[in-house]
């Protein structure tokens, strides 16, 4: 299986169930390969990299905005403080 066409078929709206079958896999397989590929990190809605850590934000995450520039409140106040 291709490691990114789970989440290519998932973001173009295919159920898990369906892309199992198309690459004659399990579910769980579908499932494991999602969480193990960069591509199940595609946004599927619109996500602010974070500018200290350069991760994006996930959903129910505390973030700060300053400016244009976007943080982990952890990340935000390591940089106010000056610390790296």
């Amino acid at each position: 299986m291709l490691k990114d066409l789970p989440a290519v078929y998932l973001e173009q709206g295919i159920s898990k169930e369906k892309i199992a079958e198309k690459l004659d896999a399990t579910t769980e397989e579908v499932e494991s390969r999602l969480k193990q590929t960069a591509a199940s990190k595609l946004p599927f809605w619109p996500r602010n990299k974070f500018t200290v850590c350069g991760k994006y934000e996930e959903l129910g995450e505390s973030w700060v905005r300053y400016g244009s520039l976007y943080y982990h409140e952890a990340c935000h106040r390591r940089f106010m403080s000056g610390v790296s």
